[in-house]
């Protein structure tokens, strides 16, 4: 996402043929897709990759459209505010969690 504009452009070229798995749906992947943008988390390439802030540098459909887990390290930087703590309140940390959850899947 640029910071300056909040404009989010995503490619799901190549990776909604890949779904056949189930729990992996489109509405899943634009919440995941949200959760992650709108936590102003800088992204991760190490650690668990099914956490939001997770770079899916291979492009694994699991870890854009499966069921996905804020890592502790990302929930804590979280409840600090992100990055930009000043523009984006602590208090949004159940509403992220809550997009990644919300829809059912294994």
């Amino acid at each position: 996402m640029d910071s300056e504009t909040g404009i989010s452009i995503v490619s799901t070229d190549g990776l909604l043929d890949r779904r056949a798995t189930p729990g992996l749906n489109v509405q899943r992947l634009i919440a995941n897709h949200l959760a992650f943008n709108l936590s102003d988390l800088s992204p991760h390439e190490r650690g668990p990759k099914n956490c939001p802030s997770y770079y899916d540098n291979e492009l694994d459909i699991r870890w854009v459209a499966g069921p996905l887990v804020f890592r502790k390290r990302c929930l804590t930087n979280l409840s600090a505010g992100g990055r930009n703590s000043p523009a984006r309140p602590a208090g949004r940390t159940p509403a992220l969690i809550a997009l990644t959850t919300a829809f059912p899947g294994p």
